[in-house]
């Protein structure tokens, strides 16, 4: 994740910490955390390893939650340094990610998971990385998650936000931008590029993950699974057969 362009940028990094998701926390991290068996009570005291974290939010979400260790990484300088300053947890080890290289030993992660980093990645190589380097640091038999924005999205526009330009067709791996508009401040502007669903899993299969599952949720999907109160008193404007986001999880063989 060398080349993650505007994501490295102070200035967007603070803008995006501030901006409010709550369609992720609705359609998003409670399935990624599902598919991980986060809660699962027989589960073994090793780490929960966060894979570009970004502002922190997520990885101190999951210490408080699961009451487990994360090791949280980031490639960029801006992000890492509001994360321990903002969610800074007494079992979250936040890291300068150089390289796609964590510092952790091989085979020591009970889980671990990239939220909304793979379609910031600019090449399938990179991709590739960074899976290899969740393979590494996983137990066999643990699972890798990777939650992003639904591919099928790309050229799409809600009153949010737009991904690339609306109506129009986007290659594998081509350029696009994300425009994420908060409700106060100026738009951002997000360097971002389109992956379709079967990279997704093709790219997991090539590190040796095995029992690939892809999961695109709905609202249908969320009760049992989302924040009950959250369920009920969002007003997103969201069509209850849209999936936005995309999860896709293999196991380490």
């Amino acid at each position: 994740m060398s080349a993650i362009g505007a994501w490295g940028d102070p200035g967007i990094a603070r803008a995006y910490a501030s901006w409010e998701r709550p369609a992720y926390w609705l359609l998003g991290y409670p399935f990624l955390f599902r598919s991980l068996g986060l809660d699962d009570p027989a589960a073994d005291d090793g780490p929960v390893v966060d894979l570009g974290c970004g502002h922190g939010a997520v990885a101190a979400h999951v210490a408080q939650r699961f009451g487990c260790p994360v090791v949280a990484a980031d490639p960029s300088p801006a992000m890492v340094e509001i994360a321990r300053r903002e969610y800074a947890h007494p079992r979250v080890e936040y890291q300068l990610m150089a390289d796609q290289r964590l510092d952790l030993p091989g085979s020591v992660a009970r889980a671990a998971y990239s939220a909304f980093v793979f379609a910031a990645v600019p090449t399938r190589a990179a991709l590739g990385a960074l899976a290899d380097e969740a393979a590494r640091v996983l137990r066999p038999g643990a699972r890798f998650c990777v939650l992003d924005m639904n591919p099928a999205s790309a050229g799409t526009a809600t009153p949010r936000s737009r991904i690339g330009t609306p109506g129009r067709v986007y290659a594998e791996g081509e350029p696009l931008v994300a425009v994420l508009r908060p409700k106060e401040g100026p738009e951002l502007h997000l360097n971002a590029y389109h992956w379709p669903a079967r990279v997704y899993t093709e790219v997991l299969g090539g590190a040796g993950f095995t029992d690939l599952r892809t999961e695109r949720p709905t609202l249908a999907d969320a009760p049992g699974v989302a924040d009950p109160d959250l369920l009920a008193s969002h007003r997103l404007p969201l069509d209850p057969s849209a999936s936005p986001f995309i999860v896709v999880t293999g196991t380490r063989a």
